[in-house]
């Protein structure tokens, strides 16, 4: 599990990890730490969180709707990172295959 120096950073991403496990019903392959923060050049008062998860397939529709609602709801629970949290969604075999296809 992904760990830094800022505690509070570390309570955000597992709770972003659990919900958005939750959300995509346990598909949730990993979830990796990208820009700043993983190169060292973080700002915990005004820098983002870029996350890049890794899921089982595709997205469907259901499931982006349960991530919208708990996007929505991480937000109304820490509004401080309104608009500083960005996450990618790629299922795996967009990552196995990201040089010769597009997902």
């Amino acid at each position: 599990m992904f760990t830094s120096e800022y505690p509070i950073i570390n309570a955000i991403v597992r709770e972003l990890a659990d919900n958005i496990s939750e959300s995509l019903n346990n598909e949730l392959q990993g979830l990796f730490i990208f820009g700043s923060l993983a190169l060292g050049d973080f700002q915990p008062d005004r820098s983002d969180i870029d996350l890049l998860a890794i899921v089982q397939h595709d997205v469907t529709e259901e499931q982006l709707t349960s991530l919208k609602r708990m996007h929505s709801h991480f937000i109304e629970k820490h509004p401080e990172w309104n608009q500083r949290i960005e996450v990618a969604y790629v299922p795996v075999e967009g990552m196995n295959n990201f040089n010769t296809q597009t997902c």
